[in-house]
């Protein structure tokens, strides 16, 4: 069963579940960067330079997408 189907987070405000990552997403290029792949993503950024574990960025990104892709009608 796919929990997200029930779930009223809104994409956008998912990282802010994710405290060990929000705070480089302030520091995004863009104000609308989702973290999964844009370019001048802080958060990409600080994965890649061992300030944030890849593991939790894979399970944001799973999960962005999940909510992304839901159904807003199940």
């Amino acid at each position: 069963m796919d929990v997200t189907q029930y779930c009223a987070v809104d994409p956008a405000e998912l990282v802010g579940f994710f405290p060990d990552l929000a705070p480089f997403a302030s520091r995004c290029r863009y104000t609308s960067c989702t973290h999964v792949c844009e370019e001048g993503c802080a958060v990409l950024e600080a994965v890649s330079a061992g300030s944030a574990a890849p593991s939790r960025q894979e399970s944001y990104a799973r999960l962005y997408r999940e909510l992304k892709n839901r159904n807003p009608y199940p």
